[in-house]
């Protein structure tokens, strides 16, 4: 009586679901004190230890070396997330499972062909997710810039899942880059229907308009995407653009305006608004903008200031206002040279956003 009045009392005793909690969720649990452990001591190699030893089932090891190799990457932690990973090829070699998480770190990490690598790999073991697999090759093939091997990866994921708005997408992008503006405008539209608050996905229809000579349709596209994701400062540069074509100069300011008061550094931005002003005959805010931009040299501010001096001539000239009259913009020789020398000035390599990339980053499937 006294040895159980004693255990009872000054012993803790677990309740019912305390004990079903850990018996249920024990791996979990030894994951969970791998990781904590592991901030503490920094040491990968007493990670890998601590797995094998810790976690008795061998189906329940690769398993943890996932987990624990996407908390490392979520935190860029590259170099432990690699050591982890090859120990653990090394130990498992058939897993696809593995071989996917290598390949999403050797993306990461700009090593696109590794990339690849692993996951073609990936997709000729048995425990392979075919079409998460699939779509990250894709992914990778487009940074490598291999359209047409993406596109038929990417056909193959939405053969299995026709409502894969991702895959169809990117898809579209692929045509688009392939230069299959019609193909990849109806491919967009495809995915549109399945996602129609989708700023991007409007936003890439309204560049491939604006590609097409369809300014205000693409003017109305980007207006969209705005009304989903209003300080989206692409878009916001985009609809400048698409104004500047149709001649609204007032409302392609206030386009470039707001997107300055969120990225007041962007060269390209700048270059877009100078090139507007200059379009639009508003020498005194070019001026006065270029005074207001921090980040320029005396020196650049002045052969800018030069270069909008040129453009104030040739808008003087007879050509110009017969040009303007026709309502057809400056299309002259000399007008083409000072935007290439003002593009050169403040080093932007486009005019125009040429598509946004829709979610070109790898991630898991929901």
């Amino acid at each position: 009586f006294f040895f159980f009045f004693f255990f009872f009392f000054f012993f803790k005793q677990k309740t019912a679901y305390e004990i079903s909690a850990c018996l249920v969720g024990s791996e979990m649990c030894i994951r969970d004190r791998l990781y904590n452990e592991y901030k503490i001591r920094a040491n990968i190699e007493w990670a890998i230890a601590y797995i094998e030893e810790n976690i008795s089932k061998i189906s329940q090891r690769v398993p943890a070396y996932v987990a624990f190799s996407k908390r490392l990457l979520k935190e860029k932690n590259y170099k432990h997330t690699n050591n982890l990973l090859g120990e653990g090829l090394k130990k498992y070699s058939e897993s696809g499972a593995l071989m996917m998480e290598m390949g999403k770190l050797k993306y990461v990490t700009q090593i696109y062909s590794e990339a690849a690598d692993s996951f073609i790999a990936a997709l000729k073991t048995k425990d392979a997710k075919r079409q998460e697999t699939l779509y990250n090759l894709a992914l990778t093939n487009l940074q490598m810039g291999k359209e047409e091997e993406a596109v038929a990866n990417l056909k193959e994921v939405i053969n299995m899942n026709s409502t894969y708005v991702n895959a169809i997408a990117t898809l579209g992008l692929a045509y688009k880059r392939l230069g299959k503006k019609n193909e990849a405008l109806e491919t967009y539209k495809r995915a549109l229907k399945l996602s129609p608050n989708d700023s991007d996905i409007i936003n890439n229809i309204g560049t491939i308009l604006y590609e097409q000579g369809e300014y205000e349709k693409a003017a109305l596209h980007f207006l969209d995407a705005l009304q989903v994701k209003h300080d989206d400062v692409e878009v916001l540069s985009n609809l400048g653009n698409a104004l500047v074509k149709v001649q609204k100069y007032q409302q392609a300011w206030v386009a470039f305006d707001e997107a300055l008061k969120m990225s007041p550094a962007n060269p390209k931005l700048i270059e877009n608004y100078l090139l507007c002003l200059l379009d639009g005959r508003e020498f005194d805010k070019f001026d006065d903008m270029l005074q207001k931009i921090k980040f320029l040299s005396i020196d650049t501010k002045n052969k800018l200031q030069a270069v909008a001096d040129e453009y104030k001539a040739i808008a003087n000239s007879d050509a110009d206002k017969t040009t303007r009259r026709s309502g057809t913009g400056v299309k002259s020789p000399e007008t083409k040279a000072i935007r290439a020398l003002l593009r050169k000035k403040l080093k932007g390599k486009s005019k125009f956003n040429k598509g946004k990339n829709v979610d070109l980053a790898v991630k898991e499937n929901n």
